[in-house]
């Protein structure tokens, strides 16, 4: 493979894994969960928590979401329900539709 072939193939693997851990896609929420006003979680970080807020609780069920936001230690999807935008933070009752 020619240096211009390697440079080439460098740049779509780099589009490709920005555009997954960017994009929009489909959330499945399978149990209650907050959806919150700022991209952090709740206490976050603990030894000088930022403000947050929970803009409402959401059930379960499957959301749109428009993008993904990763932290030091965490990771939120961005939606809007019903009109309200805010943050869900990934965890064991959040996962990528099947």
């Amino acid at each position: 493979m020619g240096h211009k072939q390697v440079r080439l193939a460098i740049s779509i693997i780099a589009l490709g894994l920005a555009a997954c851990g960017r994009g929009g896609g489909c959330l499945e929420v399978m149990g209650e969960t907050e959806l919150l006003a700022a991209p952090y979680p709740n206490g976050y970080p603990s030894s000088n928590p930022k403000p947050n807020r929970v803009l409402r609780t959401l059930p379960p069920g499957r959301y749109q979401y428009s993008a993904t936001e990763t932290g030091h230690d965490y990771m939120v999807y961005r939606l809007k329900v019903d009109g309200t935008s805010g943050y869900v933070v990934a965890d064991d009752r959040t996962r990528a539709c099947p």
